[in-house]
């Protein structure tokens, strides 16, 4: 018994870790495009999009994903620069960074086994 409870805890904790390597994987692509955009964080020509809360990545909710997005851009629901769109749950986790002035767009697409991004210019 006691040897199938390790067992047990050590599968949770490869879950867990799993889960927030995946979410890091999401960051660090977030301040990737940042990077690709030229853009600082909290600057007023940053707009932020994202159709977190209404999807689910791995059965679970992305409400999570909400707070990194604002912690990494500086966009928040506030200031007008973190605007949400909806989409079926079962489509992947999408975070698009545009860039006001220069109409240069980031996409980023988590499915929950991979994650994916693609820059663009809107003009």
């Amino acid at each position: 018994m006691k040897r199938c409870m390790q067992v047990f805890l050590v599968v949770l904790l490869l879950v867990s870790l799993a889960q927030v390597l995946w979410a890091a994987d999401v960051k660090g692509l977030i301040k990737n495009g940042m990077q690709d955009l030229k853009i600082e964080k909290g600057s007023p020509a940053l707009l932020a999009l994202t159709n977190a809360t209404y999807v689910k990545v791995n059965g679970k909710t992305t409400e999570g994903y909400v707070d990194i997005i604002q912690e990494t851009t500086g966009c928040s629901i506030g200031k007008g620069s973190l605007l949400f769109f909806h989409r079926p749950v079962t489509y992947p986790l999408k975070v698009v960074l545009f860039r006001k002035d220069t109409k240069d767009t980031v996409v980023i697409t988590y499915d929950g086994n991979k994650t994916r991004k693609i820059n663009l210019n809107m003009d």
